[in-house]
């Protein structure tokens, strides 16, 4: 009788017992399911990682082309500036460069030497304010507002003026407008020659001709003169009342139309 009524509660036990072994199994199913689901993900994120280090090893390499690249670009430009400034240093003409504004970005050594000027005293400053303003001008005002409105340019343009501590001095202009392509700032090149010797001399050439020409003229005798390729390139005016003839007939070889071959 006792052995009878204790079989139920061993059956139960037996299929809690099964039934938990299902769960288990089923439990232990689904975790491996998972684990190999996270396993394929794992391997998916893996070759992703895979693939996006070759694309970063590519773009690093294709960076480092760009990056030597523009070092050589960035040499070739270093050099190509200390080249222009070498030859702004080295020329005998004065150089400034203007900004839009017509202040003096900088000036080169010829400048300072020509017109005994500091640069303190200039860069920074309106081409119209340095020195004792011997810059500002009326005609100077038109061609500086001609170039920053129509980009023109103007070439020999002679200004005079007599500078505190160095005299007289007569200066050849030119100017010119440009725009820089990476900072797109406009700037204005003024190069300045000093002709102030090379006007005197002229004067004083053009004085003496004129004496010579003065006083041949009133020679009473014939005179005239050839140059290296023999020939005549001035008669007096004895020899033109004498021939009756003017100087353009008889400049050259023309004179020897009036005077017998032999």
């Amino acid at each position: 009788m006792l052995l009878w009524s204790a079989q139920p509660g061993k059956d139960r036990q037996v299929k809690q017992l099964q039934d938990e072994l299902h769960a288990a199994k089923e439990d232990l199913r689904s975790f491996a399911e998972e684990q190999e689901m996270t396993t394929e993900r794992l391997q998916s994120a893996n070759e992703e990682i895979i693939s996006s280090n070759e694309e970063l090893q590519s773009t690093n390499e294709e960076l480092m082309t760009i990056n030597n690249e523009l070092q050589i670009r960035n040499d070739q430009h270093a050099e190509a500036y200390e080249y222009t400034e070498g030859i702004i240093e080295t020329i005998r003409e004065a150089v400034i460069v203007l900004d839009k504004h017509l202040q003096v970005r900088r000036a080169n050594r010829s400048f300072y030497e020509i017109f005994q000027v500091r640069e303190e005293e200039t860069e920074g400053r309106l081409i119209y304010e340095i020195g004792n303003r011997q810059w500002d001008n009326p005609e100077l005002r038109k061609l500086f507002q001609d170039i920053l409105v129509n980009d023109a340019k103007f070439d020999g343009i002679e200004v005079k003026h007599d500078f505190p501590g160095i005299g007289p001095k007569i200066m050849k202009l030119n100017g010119k407008s440009i725009v820089q392509k990476v900072h797109h700032q406009q700037l204005v090149l003024l190069a300045i020659e000093d002709v102030t010797e090379q006007r005197t001399a002229e004067k004083i050439i053009r004085e003496r001709e004129a004496w010579f020409r003065n006083m041949a003229d009133n020679a009473p005798v014939m005179m005239w003169v050839s140059s290296t390729n023999k020939l005549r390139t001035f008669f007096n005016t004895t020899w033109l009342q004498f021939t009756g003839r003017t100087i353009e007939e008889e400049q050259g070889n023309g004179w020897k139309e009036n005077i017998h071959a032999d």
